[in-house]
């Protein structure tokens, strides 16, 4: 036998016992793919992604949220005398609406005569 035909023969069936692998292997995967463990595998991993997807959404837009926040609050202080203010530098007062303030002075009147 020539050495050419010899190495091509021999490649040959080199290709061939890959090319059975790669059958074995689609018959494997056929058969996986037909199984309720890979139906349990798809379903897990959609939730997974699910999950991921709106873990990262709500950061994503927490993130955003700040930084248009931080953006307001420069833009107000730019504002000169409407710009913004630290609640410290206010007063704080409390203020009854009348039916209220009738309300509570009655209770106490009805409270005093006991």
């Amino acid at each position: 036998m020539d050495k050419p035909i010899g190495k091509a023969i021999d490649l040959a069936q080199r290709l061939r016992a890959v090319m059975l692998q790669v059958v074995a292997l689609g018959k494997e995967k056929e058969e996986y793919e037909n199984s309720e463990e890979y139906m349990q595998s798809i379903v897990s991993d959609f939730q997974e992604s699910l999950n991921l997807k709106e873990e990262d959404a709500t950061e994503e837009h927490t993130a955003i949220l700040a930084q248009i926040d931080q953006l307001l609050y420069a833009l107000m202080n730019l504002g000169g005398d409407e710009g913004w203010n630290d609640e410290a530098d206010y007063e704080e007062r409390t203020q009854l609406k009348l039916g209220e303030a009738l309300k509570d002075r009655m209770i106490l009147a009805k409270a005093i005569k006991i």
